[in-house]
């Protein structure tokens, strides 16, 4: 159909549910692109905790994946502060157990990483910046 087509670019909003909602985020969640990007966050903190079967690999491998691990979080999410965790993540002593990858997966599907213009609009209060009393 190409209402589930369109539908699949759309904001969460768009289905009718409250933007943040966990109906939202469970209906985000099963569509394609959200599945493709969860297998994506597996792997990368898979391969992050991997290092630690590795008898002496351990953080020293973390220092070396850690830029790594941020510049996926940056391409999956476009988001400065997911990419930023998840490089703190990695180079951070004992911290693998974390697994920041899907935790950023799980809060994109609740729209944390949309763009403003994508939430749903809220009216400005006191004037066209929005910045409350102060009117003249």
């Amino acid at each position: 159909h190409a209402h589930a087509h369109a539908h699949a670019h759309a904001h969460p909003a768009a289905d009718g549910k409250k933007r943040g909602t966990v109906g939202s985020a469970a209906h985000r969640a099963r569509q394609p692109r959200q599945l493709a990007k969860l297998g994506a966050c597996l792997v990368l903190d898979g391969f992050g905790s991997a290092t630690y079967a590795v008898p002496g690999l351990g953080e020293s491998a973390d220092i070396a994946y850690a830029p790594s691990q941020g510049a996926a979080l940056m391409a999956l999410f476009d988001s400065k502060a997911a990419a930023f965790v998840g490089f703190l993540e990695e180079i951070l002593p004992f911290t693998d157990a974390i697994p920041s990858a899907t935790i950023s997966w799980i809060l994109d599907c609740f729209g944390v990483f949309d763009p403003p213009e994508a939430a749903d609009p809220l009216p400005a209060a006191g004037g066209a910046h929005g910045h409350g009393p102060g009117r003249a």
